[in-house]
């Protein structure tokens, strides 16, 4: 239920997919970005529609009845399809928040959300069926979420063929190409791109301007809310790791920086330092990257860590209540969950405690934020 951080994609070869080579190096750096992440998407898409190439091992996608219609969608999102629409969606805001004249990016951000979002519902029910299997939940209950599964998958057919993402009846069978993918790399390519050091500078200050506002958002979210204030304070927190995966080296982790003050050994377990989504993708040559000391980064991977495992046990607490009810089960959450059942109240003082030490306590955010503001000025 969880949706990881971005790591970068290695670029994937040219294809007649995209107008442009996202491997020229002579293209502007940030056309390059997009054009990698967009064919990675792509590759994997058409990997799904394949079952020969994206079966799993065991037959275990055939546990309810619906997978034969469904499969694709599911095989797309078990192939790793969320993390190139993160990262799309990414180098979006980016654009977005940095151009005189938003539009464009505006509608790329909503193409790419409205995948990305049927993609996250159905990771979510599909952690929620292997979960309830695992606690033995009733098996009326089971089928209500693999419905849910199932329903999701297809809400990302009918989008996926309605943005002509995939073949459909209504396409010409003669098409070489992908015909959204072909269509967002010709407006790419139409977009004025700056030049790498304006690139470097305009980041630097968008991450300033954004890290700032989230500190002042973050404050004043009510924790007690699931959706509204911990799974959206995570979403906000979260955007900043994703943007440093996606910028193919332009973010890079000073290793060598001491932790700000005593306390914050805290942040710095193995887990979080090891972890492969803490690890950036190497600078490019002739660009000096935007640095971060390490231990504020590894203090934002914790806080995002930390709200997702509040947020992932109050909604798998919500399901089972919720597919309890809807099956006319008896019981409630804490009879299947036990100890692990977390309510509104309980996660929202979780969160409050997460927001308290890290955000205001810590105040991670104007960290980050000051440390990055000399190398823009």
């Amino acid at each position: 239920m969880t949706a990881p951080n971005v790591p970068a994609p290695s670029p994937p070869p040219h294809r007649a997919d995209l107008a442009f080579d996202p491997t020229d190096i002579a293209l502007p750096v940030g056309l390059r970005r997009f054009g990698a992440r967009l064919l990675d998407f792509q590759r994997k898409l058409e990997e799904s529609r394949n079952p020969v190439v994206a079966a799993a091992p065991g037959g275990a996608f055939q546990r309810h009845p619906y997978f034969e219609t469904a499969m694709p969608g599911h095989r797309l999102q078990a192939a790793g399809g969320r993390a190139p629409l993160f990262a799309l969606q990414a180098l979006a805001r980016i654009e977005r928040g940095t151009r005189k004249d938003p539009s464009v990016f505006e509608r790329v951000l909503g193409d790419l959300k409205r995948l990305e979002d049927t993609l996250g519902d159905i990771d979510h029910w599909w952690a929620c069926l292997q979960s309830g299997e695992r606690r033995g939940l009733p098996a009326p209950v089971l089928v209500w979420a693999a419905n849910k599964h199932a329903q999701a998958c297809g809400r990302l057919e009918g989008w996926l063929a309605a943005g002509d993402w995939i073949d459909h009846k209504y396409l010409p069978t003669d098409v070489p190409f992908t015909l959204r993918t072909r269509s967002l790399s010709k407006l790419l390519l139409k977009q004025d791109w700056p030049s790498p050091k304006r690139d470097r500078r305009r980041v630097g200050r968008y991450f300033v301007a954004r890290l700032r506002k989230v500190h002042e958002d973050a404050l004043a979210l009510d924790m007690n809310d699931l959706e509204g204030g911990v799974h959206e304070l995570r979403r906000k927190l979260r955007w900043f790791s994703i943007y440093s995966a996606s910028l193919d080296g332009l973010v890079a982790l000073d290793l060598e920086a001491a932790p700000p003050t005593k306390g914050w050994q805290r942040y710095l377990g193995e887990a979080v330092v090891s972890s492969p989504f803490n690890r950036l993708p190497p600078p490019v040559s002739g660009v000096t990257p935007l640095t971060l000391p390490a231990p504020l980064f590894f203090a934002l991977s914790w806080a995002i860590a930390e709200l997702g495992r509040i947020k992932d046990a109050a909604q798998e607490t919500e399901v089972v209540e919720h597919g309890l009810r809807a099956t006319h089960q008896p019981g409630s959450a804490s009879t299947w969950l036990g100890a692990d059942a977390l309510g509104y109240v309980e996660a929202g003082r979780a969160a409050s405690k997460v927001v308290a030490q890290t955000l205001r306590r810590d105040r991670l955010l104007l960290r980050l934020a000051d440390a990055l503001e000399p190398q823009v000025d």
